[in-house]
């Protein structure tokens, strides 16, 4: 982690339900009786204490991204 950058790249629940689609076909590993939302959580709270920056996608196209990302990388 010293010579890089971790950035999360944030979406909101319900366009990463939808992008994902079925979790079994996907590989995604999910605890029993835990649901897409727990897991979400989980995940969210690991992706931010982790990483340096985050960049919220939700309703942003890719070159909308890619600048965010180009100036978090140019600092």
């Amino acid at each position: 982690k010293l010579n890089s950058i971790i950035i999360y790249l944030h979406l909101d629940i319900e366009t990463l339900r939808n992008r994902l689609g079925d979790l079994k076909k996907r590989g995604v590993v999910i605890k029993p009786g835990m649901t897409f939302n727990d897991l979400f959580k989980e995940r969210s709270k690991l992706y931010k204490k982790y990483s340096d920056y985050k960049v919220d996608c939700t309703n942003k196209n890719y070159d909308e991204i890619l600048s965010e990302i180009k100036h978090i990388i140019s600092r």
